[in-house]
C-alpha cells in the first residue's frame, strides 16, 4: 500500500449552498456530499482526498480554502475558469431549492490529470451526490467507479436523490 496517497477519496461535487436568509439577504455556505464527507474523514485522521472541479472565483476559493483547512490531499482537487456549481435554497422550512451550474467546474473533473499511481494508496473511494446525475461527469465517475473496483478498492455510493436533477 502506497502511502504517499490518501486511502480514502471522495469523489463528486463541491457546490456553494446559496442560502435566503429574508427577502433582502443571503449567505454563502460551502458544500456539497461528496466534499462534506471528505472532510468528515480527514477529521477522523483518515489521509483524505475529494476528487472533483471547483470554479477559480471566490466561490471557488472558499471550497479551496476550507479543503486545506480540512487537510485534505489537494492534488486530487482541481480548478477550472468555468461557473460554480451552486445551489440556491430560496427556502429553508421545508426545503425548497433548484442548481444553477449549466457547464459549471465541476463536470469538467478530469480523472486523467489525477497525480501518476495514486490507484497504489487509496483503499476506498467514495462517490455520490448530484455529480451521478449530471452528464458527462456521472459517466466519468462510474467508470472510474468500476476500475477502482477491479483494483479491489472498497467502493461506496451514496445516491443523495434530488428530484431537481
Amino acid at each position: 500500500m502506497n502511502s504517499e496517497f490518501p486511502h480514502f477519496i471522495s469523489f463528486g461535487e463541491a457546490l456553494t449552498d446559496m442560502i435566503r436568509l429574508d427577502a433582502d439577504r443571503w449567505t454563502s455556505v460551502p458544500g456539497g456530499a461528496p466534499w462534506n464527507v471528505a472532510q468528515v474523514m480527514a477529521c477522523f485522521g483518515v489521509p483524505s482526498a475529494f476528487g472533483g472541479a471547483i470554479s477559480q472565483d471566490c466561490f471557488g476559493d472558499a471550497l479551496w480554502e476550507k479543503s486545506v483547512k480540512a487537510k485534505l490531499d489537494l492534488r486530487f482537487l482541481q480548478r477550472h475558469n468555468k461557473s460554480p456549481l451552486l445551489a440556491i435554497v430560496h427556502e429553508a422550512h421545508p426545503p425548497k431549492y433548484f442548481f444553477v451550474g449549466d457547464d459549471s467546474a465541476d463536470l469538467h473533473f478530469d480523472v486523467a490529470a489525477l497525480p501518476q499511481g495514486w490507484e497504489a494508496g487509496v483503499r476506498w473511494a467514495h462517490f455520490g451526490g448530484i455529480s451521478l446525475a449530471r452528464q458527462p461527469l456521472a459517466e466519468r465517475l462510474v467508470s472510474l467507479a468500476e476500475r477502482l473496483k477491479k483494483l479491489g478498492v472498497r467502493v461506496s455510493y451514496d445516491p443523495n436523490y434530488r428530484v431537481a436533477m
